[in-house]
């Protein structure tokens, strides 16, 4: 292992010092090449704890704000019902990405390689919340300006959530049910993820 010592001149107020700093082990040394790796990825999961912290607290304040408002008087302005439905297609994105098929897949592959259905449970509690704040925000949509571009909006996003809950309840009730081969029904694409979604 190489060491070397440099020396840097500083000044202050004046007067010169010399301070020798040392320099760290040689670049050519995997193990420094494996501490900088491992320093690396520490830091990224600890940004990425911090990044899933964030959006958790956002979320909160979300929940907040909207139960405050549903608990006064409802607006009689269509653009904010418009903006509750885009803002639950959002929630649903953040949620499972882009791709309802692939989510669902990731759920199936963790499933069988665990045999721990808490995830796709967890799933169908968050998926149905939205589904019920579409359908109180769709009525409303409905009451002000009719079956018009915005209910249609709704109606397209209600339909993509209503699509991937039941999915994810078919999903759960094969997960419950030791007897089913659930691999078996996977290879024949016998899941209605499979065919819905896909």
């Amino acid at each position: 292992m190489k060491v070397q010592r440099l020396e840097v001149k500083t000044m202050k107020r004046g007067q010169g010092s010399s301070v020798a700093y040392k320099q760290a082990e040689s670049p050519d040394d995997a193990q420094h090449w494996t501490l900088r790796v491992e320093k690396v990825v520490k830091r990224l999961t600890e940004c990425m704890r911090d990044l899933d912290s964030a959006f958790s607290y956002l979320d909160s304040l979300l929940e907040k704000a909207e139960t405050r408002m549903a608990s006064k008087e409802c607006p009689r302005d269509v653009r904010h019902w418009t903006l509750k439905v885009e803002r639950v297609a959002w929630k649903l994105t953040k949620y499972i990405g882009n791709s309802g098929f692939d989510y669902l897949e990731s759920l199936y592959m963790h499933f069988v390689t665990t045999q721990d259905s808490s995830n796709i449970f967890q799933a169908i509690v968050c998926v149905e919340k939205l589904e019920k704040w579409l359908k109180t925000y769709q009525n409303e949509i409905l009451q002000l300006s009719g079956a018009q571009g915005e209910w249609k909006r709704s109606e397209d996003v209600l339909n993509r959530v209503s699509s991937i809950l039941k999915s994810l309840e078919d999903l759960g009730l094969y997960a419950t049910l030791p007897e089913q081969d659930l691999p078996a029904l996977h290879a024949s694409e016998e899941l209605l993820y499979q065919s819905l979604l896909k």
